[in-house]
């Protein structure tokens, strides 16, 4: 029985591995991917290339262990990723193992795509070691479906050397959200020309969730409409255009084309163009791996006084499909994640 111990002794080096491991495990039994004495596999996620590897080095580590399965793999950016993943729902056709964005699981689990794993909990998989907070967020109603591949947080991933070298000291971690345009403004007059001190966040909607979290609200209704106002979204609107004015972040052209392709090769943090980026707790590996300076991480400004945390503890995770796929007409709209 697969359980999260076993595998992370195995090697802690590959993050993906305890839950991966104990869902492709899971698979025999679930009849997904082919028969229970073995068969292909097909596992699909979004990211970069470092996450690619690892993920790589885990169905490889499987297949060791498991010589009969092997694997059809498939990545891409965030917004690809979700364009296609609809296309295959849509057809029928979703991959076996899947990388699912809590925002979406309640539609996937509402049009019958996803397998309960509620069911193998004490068979094929062993949850038990998992954390009770991280996993309850893949339940809906009485079943399961999905797993955590970890704990993530919003926070604000930046540039030491880069700020550093212009002279400045990182902001304080209690910092209210006008504290960080002042400082925005600061550095961004401090920096050498075509740097900016913040990427242009005003269409990041996770930023923007601890934004009106701060302000005692949710995202979503339990029904999925949305609970903010009219008021919260122009507030948060007019606070990056006031950024942008000030010349504090990227240019809306230049963040436009690297949003394009949302991958953490693009950031404008990576590419030198941004000291500061508003992103999941678990980017800060992905870019350090890919830039010589110095980062480090921040959480995301206050709401002032009188007000809640915004950020929250998230599960990133992975869902199988069922062996059933049924069609459906795809409803989701892309935004950012981790």
């Amino acid at each position: 029985m697969a359980t999260r111990r076993k595998f992370i002794a195995a090697g802690s080096s590959l993050v993906l591995a305890p839950t991966l491991l104990s869902l492709l495990s899971g698979c025999s039994v679930l009849g997904v991917g082919g028969s229970g004495s073995g068969g292909a596999l097909q596992v699909a996620w979004w990211g970069g290339n470092d996450r690619a590897q690892r993920t790589q080095k885990v169905m490889d580590l499987y297949s060791q262990k498991n010589p009969k399965w092997t694997f059809s793999s498939q990545f891409s950016d965030f917004f690809s990723y979700w364009d296609k993943i609809n296309t295959q729902a849509a057809g029928g056709a979703l991959p076996d193992v899947f990388q699912m964005d809590m925002r979406y699981i309640g539609q996937f689990q509402s049009k019958g795509l996803l397998a309960d794993l509620s069911k193998y909990a004490d068979t094929a998989l062993n949850l038990k070691d998992f954390d009770a907070g991280l996993l309850s967020q893949g339940k809906i109603k009485d079943g399961l479906y999905g797993l955590p591949l970890g704990g993530i947080v919003e926070a604000m991933v930046y540039d030491q050397t880069a700020i550093k070298n212009a002279g400045m000291e990182p902001p304080k971690p209690d910092q209210t959200w006008e504290e960080y345009a002042s400082y925005a403004a600061k550095l961004a007059k401090a920096l050498p020309q075509g740097v900016f001190a913040s990427d242009d966040e005003s269409t990041n909607i996770d930023p923007f969730e601890v934004f009106i979290r701060q302000r005692n609200k949710e995202l979503y209704t339990p029904d999925g409409k949305p609970s903010f106002t009219k008021d919260d979204l122009v507030d948060w609107y007019q606070y990056w255009a006031d950024i942008r004015k000030a010349g504090a972040c990227v240019p809306g052209e230049v963040a436009a084309a690297l949003f394009q392709a949302d991958t953490p090769e693009n950031a404008p943090l990576v590419q030198g163009k941004a000291a500061f980026k508003m992103r999941w707790s678990n980017f800060i590996g992905q870019y350090q791996n890919l830039t010589k300076n110095q980062l480090a991480m921040l959480p995301h400004p206050k709401g002032g006084a009188g007000t809640r945390p915004g950020a929250y503890l998230r599960p990133a995770r992975c869902s199988a499909s069922r062996p059933r796929r049924s069609s459906w007409r795809a409803p989701l709209a892309s935004s950012g994640s981790s």
